[in-house]
């Protein structure tokens, strides 16, 4: 996986986060990427599997913004907001997505 990072790297595919700690997909690339999803009619599939993910992501931070890891917590909230933002998007447009936005949104009150 470290050997694939580096040449998308060197490529200028992939850019390294200020923080040094993530990396993302160019804007360009990331268009290029949802147009190949929409053309394989699996784009929905990727947003729903993206919200599930965030989903799960926010419910587990809901209990441990109660503790002591709650610092720690945050700032990853901070890293991931604009993918929840994204998620909370797609919620109009799933099955039963009014209740699965509400749940979203409620964990990170």
């Amino acid at each position: 996986m470290l050997d694939l990072l580096t040449h998308l790297l060197e490529k200028s595919l992939v850019e390294l986060e200020l923080e040094g700690e993530r990396y993302r997909l160019l804007a360009t690339v990331r268009q290029y990427a949802q147009e190949r999803l929409a053309e394989a009619c699996e784009g929905d599939g990727a947003r729903a599997r993206h919200l599930a993910f965030y989903l799960a992501l926010a419910q587990e931070a809901e209990v441990k913004l109660r503790g002591p890891e709650q610092g720690a917590w945050l700032s990853r909230l901070v890293l991931e907001q604009e993918n929840l933002l994204l998620a909370h998007a797609w919620c109009d447009r799933v099955d039963g997505g009014a209740q699965i936005g509400l749940t979203l949104v409620w964990a990170l009150q």
